[in-house]
């Protein structure tokens, strides 16, 4: 369950309990994220796609190889933007999504450790199962730290409502 703080948000009148429940499904529900960030010294903007687990502070963890131009722009700019959503939903039915912007960095310590966990736990056929496994591999893990949230999620919040949260660190 999903326990981030939320410092503040845009609509008032939908209680924080129901906010929570609304990204903890799409989260849950989901498995992959796409995350634009910064390319290059004009700061082209580039997108990628990959597969993600999440703690119950909606940090994001994947995996990726170093070489990767998304890896490549966030040793450059931490800056992210990421958009979470089932790309079978209807335009009839209820929609629900989910986009991010925050910082994005190699995991270390007790990120690294969590990111483990939490990507063995959601993909049982995942073979690194410590730091050692991690370490033979070119790919790292990486943790993405959201600072706003916005959730849509039609069936919890209403019709055509999105919220805007941020995020108390």
């Amino acid at each position: 369950m999903l326990k981030f703080k939320i410092k503040t948000k845009d609509v008032t009148s939908i209680p924080d309990e129901i906010i929570l429940e609304a990204a903890e499904d799409i989260l849950k529900n989901n498995i992959l994220m796409s995350m634009a960030s910064l390319h290059g010294v004009e700061n082209t903007p580039w997108i990628n796609t990959a597969y993600y687990a999440y703690n119950n502070q909606a940090r994001l963890f994947y995996m990726s190889p170093q070489d990767a131009i998304h890896t490549k722009n966030i040793t450059v700019d931490q800056h992210v933007a990421v958009s979470i959503f089932d790309s079978s939903q209807q335009p009839d039915s209820h929609k629900r999504g989910l986009q991010l912007t925050g910082f994005c960095q190699v995991a270390h310590s007790v990120d690294l450790v969590t990111g483990i966990k939490e990507y063995g736990l959601r993909y049982a056929s995942f073979a690194i199962k410590s730091v050692d496994d991690l370490e033979k591999l070119s790919s790292r893990m990486y943790i993405i730290k959201p600072t706003l949230i916005k959730v849509f999620h039609e069936e919890l919040l209403g019709d055509e409502k999105w919220v805007t949260v941020e995020i108390e660190r």
